[in-house]
């Protein structure tokens, strides 16, 4: 491992909040993203930044170029899988708070509010939804093209704070087969209390395994949380760039071979469970973290209320060119658990059946309104995320502070 800029901001003073990127090959995305953090104004939080790139692009414009001291930056030599530069990244840590997010993101001013009134009101978690979203403009949509392209996407919000339920929410989890982290206490664009993470890797040897991190985080946690919030202010931007995971499955290139596509190569002792139909694809991928958090954690209540059969249902709506290893995969999970075919698969018709009426009902809305997931308002265009965060900075400047919704908190 190659040091190239290690500077500890605010020595006397404990950092509030540590945002966390790791990144690979993606140092266009990732120098705009850290301009925009680095934008905010205050000390109090540090920007933790993992590079496993093949070349120096991000390290020497971070030498040259960025002398922030509350920038954290290491270059890793090596290849890592993703959940590897993951567990690195939070290992370089050291707020009293986390937050995630990929290097084609950024966060906002109010996350800044947010980790004060988590601290004042002792939250384990504050989750925020997800009310806006930035295309990139390399962002190509399989079915509206470039129509998205630099544009920035969002929904009102109210400023409203209530209690959170992790219990809850892990349950509902799992009966959805892990599609989703919905209102889990999220690490991914949200804000957890950085000892919990510490205990996890404690307990299990590493801070997450899976193949994907956010699902796996967010199910771990959902043991550890006890105090959570959740606002529909929004924290963070997510960003769909044409280069990320997100500008695959935009234009449905995201599945492919477990050994051969490049989201897996890097992974070499991630267990594969049982039942799990054997092919990449978000589904897939979800189903293996969720049930991989809740393994190592010997959360038995939770694996007996995996939703197996809404998996397949969704798995052949979505994949049915990877029908041969949806049915190998019901068979198997069939020996494994005891149960009949006969039962599985008269499951899986009422599952499939439940699955097609809410995915026509999507494609219709979607026709309608063809927005990232159906989002409400439209701003654009913007070349980058930087200018984005800019923008939604001023939207949120013109809004009624939200932080008096905490004092509601039990």
């Amino acid at each position: 491992m190659k040091l190239i800029f290690d500077t500890k901001p605010m020595a006397e003073q404990q950092i509030l909040l540590s945002i966390v990127v790791p990144t690979r090959n993606r140092a266009r995305y990732a120098i705009s993203m850290i301009e925009s953090i680095l934008d905010l104004k205050g000390d109090v939080f540090e920007l933790v930044v993992s590079d496993n790139s093949d070349d120096n692009t991000l390290a020497d414009w971070v030498t040259h170029q960025c002398n922030d001291p509350r920038l954290i930056y290491k270059r890793v030599t090596g290849a890592l899988s993703m959940t590897e530069n993951h567990n690195h990244a939070f290992g370089m840590a050291s707020g009293e708070f986390v937050c995630l997010i990929g290097d084609d993101d950024t966060v906002l001013p109010t996350i800044l509010d947010g980790c004060r009134c988590a601290h004042q009101q002792k939250l384990d978690a504050l989750t925020p939804g997800t009310t806006i979203r930035y295309c990139w403009p390399d962002l190509v949509h399989r079915y509206w093209g470039k129509r998205q392209a630099g544009k920035i996407y969002a929904d009102r919000w109210e400023g409203q704070v209530w209690v959170g339920n992790p219990k809850r929410e892990a349950f509902a989890c799992m009966r959805r087969a892990g599609q989703g982290t919905a209102w889990l206490p999220k690490l991914y664009h949200g804000i957890v209390r950085r000892s919990l993470l510490e205990e996890l890797k404690a307990e299990t040897g590493a801070y997450c395994f899976g193949v994907s991190p956010d699902v796996y985080m967010a199910m771990a946690l959902a043991r550890k949380v006890i105090r959570q919030a959740c606002t529909d202010t929004p924290l963070t931007i997510p960003g769909s760039s044409g280069g990320s995971n997100s500008g695959r499955a935009a234009k449905r290139e995201h599945k492919g071979d477990l050994k051969k596509d490049p989201h897996m190569v890097a992974f070499r002792d991630e267990i594969w469970p049982e039942g799990n139909p054997e092919f990449f694809s978000i589904e897939t991928v979800w189903a293996q973290a969720a049930l991989e958090a809740v393994r190592r954690a010997n959360w038995e209540e939770m694996l007996s209320v995996f939703n197996f059969p809404y998996l397949y249902a969704i798995c052949f709506l979505r994949h049915s060119d990877y029908f041969h290893e949806i049915r190998r995969a019901i068979s198997v999970g069939a020996l494994t658990r005891g149960r009949s075919r006969g039962l599985i698969w008269l499951s899986i018709a009422m599952q499939i059946a439940r699955a097609f009426g809410a995915t026509s009902w999507y494609y219709i809305r979607r026709s309608i309104r063809p927005t990232p997931r159906g989002y409400s308002q439209e701003y654009g265009t913007y070349p980058d995320i930087r200018s984005a965060s800019e923008f939604v900075s001023t939207i949120l400047g013109e809004k009624a502070s939200w932080k008096s919704a905490f004092t509601s908190l039990k």
